[in-house]
């Protein structure tokens, strides 16, 4: 059923991007993985190949990002030839996952059993953690961990996003594949002052927060990247404070709300949400600063951005 109604999901996300942009198709890739993690919640885990429910999330969001997740290993030139190729080759007649895996492998000229294993025959997706800190000026030692309990180890490559003190950004790429991989790199940022994995949405995962962020009570981390082109990541941290109602919002210079990110009772520890430069309407907002607020009861935490023009 993956090779029917994951290939139609995904290509109402391939429709956005063509339409409208890429941040239209990263908004709708969002709710996919939202409504997944809920099924999964209420269903729980099963693969895509036998599915214990076919009419769901699992089938049709997980499976939609799993064209997604393909299309980053191979790149656009092969994940293109690749879809040519498969229905020049079995339209009208019939074919089975490891048919269509073949013909990507045979575009990519590399074996890919390990990804289609992974994502189609086996369930679940990474949780990830990350710990990290500059062991000297310029570089930085990272820690990721795979924390999920009912789901495979992956290997996958992620990117990683670079913060620097000056405002500079960086995307480097690296391989996970264990339950803790250790890497360091090279920045020439200047002093570090955020780090966010998978900025650009390329990987079905959860997140949670490195421990350093991990131990304070309330806080909000500074917004990534700063500034900003298209989209920001704004995380916020509970940790062992009360639960309450939580509103995160997004400001003007002004003090005007601009987009309500969250705005109900919340019981987890902390999340991460992105806000795609858009206001409440769905338009796109003017270039310019902007503040993400955290409220929770009397507590509030501010942090300062810049949203760049679009090119």
């Amino acid at each position: 059923i993956w090779l029917n109604e994951g290939f139609a999901t995904y290509c109402e996300a391939l429709f956005e991007e063509h339409a409208f942009g890429r941040e239209s198709m990263q908004m709708l890739l969002d709710r996919y993985a939202s409504d997944y993690f809920a099924a999964v919640g209420r269903r729980g885990f099963f693969p895509i190949h036998a599915p214990r429910y076919m009419w769901g999330p699992t089938v049709y969001y997980k499976g939609a990002w799993v064209l997604h997740m393909l299309r980053f290993v191979v790149g656009d030139s092969v994940f293109w030839r690749s879809l040519r190729t498969y229905r020049q080759r079995y339209a009208f007649g019939n074919a089975s996952i490891r048919d269509f895996e073949a013909v990507v492998e045979e575009q990519y000229r590399g074996d890919l059993r390990w990804f289609f294993d992974e994502w189609l025959y086996m369930p679940g997706h990474p949780v990830l953690g990350l710990d990290w800190h500059e062991s000297q000026p310029g570089i930085v030692d990272l820690t990721i961990r795979q924390e999920q309990t009912v789901a495979p180890l992956f290997k996958m490559p992620l990117e990683v996003g670079l913060s620097g003190e000056n405002g500079e950004t960086r995307l480097d790429t690296v391989w996970i594949q264990a339950r803790t991989d250790t890497f360091r790199l090279r920045t020439g940022l200047g002093r570090i002052q955020r780090v966010v994995l998978d900025p650009n949405g390329w990987l079905l995962k959860e997140l949670r927060f490195a421990r350093s962020f991990r131990a304070r009570n309330f806080a909000l981390a500074p917004p990534y990247p700063n500034p900003a082109r298209d989209a920001v990541h704004l995380a916020f941290w509970l940790g062992k404070s009360p639960p309450g109602h939580v509103r995160l919002r997004v400001v003007d210079i002004r003090g005007r709300t601009v987009k309500i990110l969250l705005d109900k009772p919340y019981y987890g520890p902390g999340a991460t949400l992105t806000w795609h430069a858009e206001n409440t309407r769905g338009k796109r907002v003017a270039p310019g600063v902007y503040f993400a607020v955290l409220e929770c009861g009397e507590r509030r935490a501010v942090q300062k951005f810049t949203l760049l023009p679009t090119r």
